[in-house]
């Protein structure tokens, strides 16, 4: 799953609040332009990455995710 941290209606970290400690959740990456990466990780996302991103970031991030699995 990949979500922004700073959007309309339920936010990045209310996401993240929702699905902490779920079975079945998918890993999570975070984007966003004014958050850290060590807060982000903190809260259990499996990668950050800083707004913007291009294409190519997001397919590398998806696949170093599922080559950890």
């Amino acid at each position: 799953m990949i979500t922004g941290l700073n959007m309309p209606g339920p936010n990045g970290w209310k996401i993240l609040e929702r699905l902490h400690g779920r079975p079945g959740i998918p890993p999570i990456v975070m984007a966003s332009g004014y958050a850290d990466e060590e807060t982000t990780l903190e809260w259990g996302t499996a990668a950050f990455r800083h707004k913007p991103l291009s294409q190519a970031e997001i397919v590398q991030t998806v696949n170093r995710l599922l080559d950890r699995e």
